[in-house]
Order: structure tokens, then sequence, then C-alpha cells
């Protein structure tokens, strides 16, 4: 509860922060962009107003997850089978996880795999999951890279209801006890250019499902995130 609090304040602060800077950042594109048709002829400056877009545009991106942290689109619930959006995930990540030589190991311990979810929300938990797990995993050098993926029944903390548990496993260098307590924090992060809130957005949907997220690690043998979804028939 006190996370969620915290996430709600600072969602608060993201949204006034987000419309403070979109609207500069538009007049600077269009200027640089105006600018840039009188470098055409002059190499070295269109260079550096090719690269003065591209930094906007990734100023851009930040605001867009600002906003995409503070005002969350709208859950359109409806009933899906969870393994098919966890197929539906590794598609859209395949080439990623091929490319790495990522094996992806699933195993299934239920039939019952339906449940009312927002789809397209869930995928992005999921794939946010799988591509942080498949980054992580590509500084592995002479050791296995594998993700093993589990979906399965379990029960509630009030030990009545029914609830479908989603693990995705890696086998990365793992995360330090410091670092894990600050993981679902906006703008923490452990890349170089990364943004700090898929993690921060990702806890937002499944409290939003009204389920739960954690993370587990063992530094140098690999981490566990489990999201654990009410089963709603």
């Amino acid at each position: 509860m006190h996370r969620a609090d915290r996430l709600a304040l600072l969602g608060e602060l993201a949204a006034g922060a987000a419309h403070e800077i979109r609207n500069p950042l538009t007049t600077i594109r269009s200027t640089i962009q105006l600018l840039s048709r009188d470098f055409r002829e002059d190499p070295v400056k269109s260079e550096m107003a090719e690269e003065l877009i591209s930094e906007v545009e990734r100023i851009n991106k930040i605001v867009q997850g600002l906003l995409s942290f503070a005002r969350p689109s709208e859950l359109n619930i409806t009933g899906a089978d969870l393994q098919k959006l966890i197929d539906q995930t590794l598609f859209l990540a395949g080439n990623t996880l091929e490319r790495q030589g990522i094996q992806v190991v699933f195993h299934r311990s239920t039939t019952q795999t339906t449940t009312y979810v927002g789809r397209e929300q869930l995928k992005q938990v999921f794939l946010n999951i799988v591509l942080n797990a498949a980054e992580a995993m590509s500084g592995n050098t002479g050791r296995e890279k594998c993700l093993t993926i589990g979906l399965e029944q379990g029960t509630s903390l009030d030990g009545y209801s029914s609830v479908l548990l989603i693990s995705f496993s890696d086998t990365g260098p793992g995360i330090f006890e410091p670092e894990l307590e600050k993981i679902f924090n906006p703008f923490y992060t452990a890349k170089e250019e990364g943004t700090g809130l898929g993690l921060a957005i990702s806890y937002g949907i499944i409290h939003r499902h009204q389920g739960e997220i954690e993370v587990r690690s063992n530094p140098g043998r690999g981490t566990v995130f489990t999201i654990k979804l009410p089963q709603k028939k």
C-alpha cells in the first residue's frame, strides 16, 4: 500500500512535468528542423542538426513514458488465455531471443489458463520482463542462456480465491539486495540508456488488475519475476 501511494503521488508529479516539458520540446524540434534546411550544403552542421533532432526524440520518448506511467490507458477487460498471451509475447521477442541464443523453456501445470484481463497491457508487462531478461543475459560469457516461463494455479493470501501464477526466470547475473528494493521505483535503471519506467509501469498495470508482482534474485545465478493474477470466471 505504501508503494502504491508513493507511485500515485509520483504519477501526479510526472504528469505535470511531462506537460511542461512537451510544449517547449515541440518548439525546439520544429526550430531545429527549420534551421537544418540551411545546413544541407554543410555536412558537419547537417550532422549536428540530425544529432540534435535525435536527442529531442529521445527526450520525447522519456516524456511519453512519463505520461504512460502517470496516465495509464484504460483497461479493456476481456476473457483471455494467458498461455496465448505468453506465446504472442515470445513471438514479438523472438528475434531478440534467437539472436542472443537464448533457450526458452515453458512449463504449464494447469489447463485452467483463462481469466479476465486487459490483454494489451498485460502483454506489455510480459514483453518488458522478457526483454529485460534477454538484456540481462546478453553478458553471459560461457554460461547458459535460458529463460524459463511457468504458468500454474495457486491461492491468494486469503486462502480462498484462485489465482494464476506466471513466472519468468532467467540465468543472468542477478540483482543484489540494495538494488532489488528499488527495482519498481520510477527512473531507477541499471541500463545506460534506459528510462527506468518499464517496471514501474508494469507494477502499475498489475496493481490495477488487483494482482501482485514480485522479484527474487540470486546474484550470479539469475532473477525470477512472479506475477499473481486473480482468476476471474
